[in-house]
């Protein structure tokens, strides 16, 4: 990967997005923009960016629920870039381990340097994506965390954000009942509704008790 990471900008208002990614791109890095939330998770999942600066408003829980299946589906560095700043907005951001908390008006000095210090995270990692902390293998399953890609007998199998988050949660209690309560719940998404026969085939040989 070199020192030039993906970064994903989300949620940043007409004419601003495409500012930061000029701001993005001139610190040397490629810039992604999502201007919601929606298009953004479809961004993280196909593009699997490095990391995401999110423009929010950090006194609207959706916003934050947003962000916390951003960390829940994935490790990369987040930034976040709002308006307010207040005590349990900061300890909101310390929780879920967001990597800067930056205020409006955001500066490119300031982006610069933030970006600087998601890029020596990323380094520290070995620049790799497929590190073994970010991977999981059981038998003939291997999960990539950070890319969300699943493998089956060396195969890919695709899933959706959704059906995606439903595989975590199996791999996460693996060895356990899951019941359809957590499986309907909002962490998981899974909607009643859903045909979730792909995932189900693909976790049918990951490891009980392991």
């Amino acid at each position: 990967m070199g020192n030039q990471l993906a970064i994903l900008v989300i949620g940043a208002e007409n004419g601003e997005s495409e500012r930061v990614r000029e701001w993005i791109e001139e610190a040397g890095h490629d810039g992604i923009v999502a201007d919601d939330w929606r298009s953004g998770l479809r961004e993280l999942y196909n593009c699997h960016p490095d990391a995401a600066v999110v423009f929010m408003d950090a006194m609207d829980a959706s916003h934050w629920s947003n962000v916390e299946r951003i960390r829940e589906l994935c490790d990369i560095p987040i930034v976040l870039v709002t308006s307010q700043t207040t005590r349990s907005a900061l300890q909101r951001a310390f929780d879920l381990k967001l990597n800067g908390y930056l205020v409006k008006p955001l500066q490119p000095e300031e982006l610069a340097s933030r970006l600087s210090t998601v890029l020596q995270k990323v380094s520290n990692n070995g620049g790799n994506h497929s590190a073994p902390s970010s991977v999981f293998r059981c038998e003939n399953l291997t999960i990539d965390w950070r890319k969300m890609e699943v493998q089956l007998d060396g195969e890919t199998v695709h899933l959706s954000p959704t059906e995606f988050r439903l595989l975590s949660l199996l791999v996460e209690r693996r060895g356990w009942v899951v019941s359809y309560d957590e499986r309907s719940s909002p962490r998981c998404g899974v909607p009643p509704t859903l045909e979730i026969g792909t995932t189900l085939s693909c976790t049918s040989g990951i490891c009980a008790g392991s």
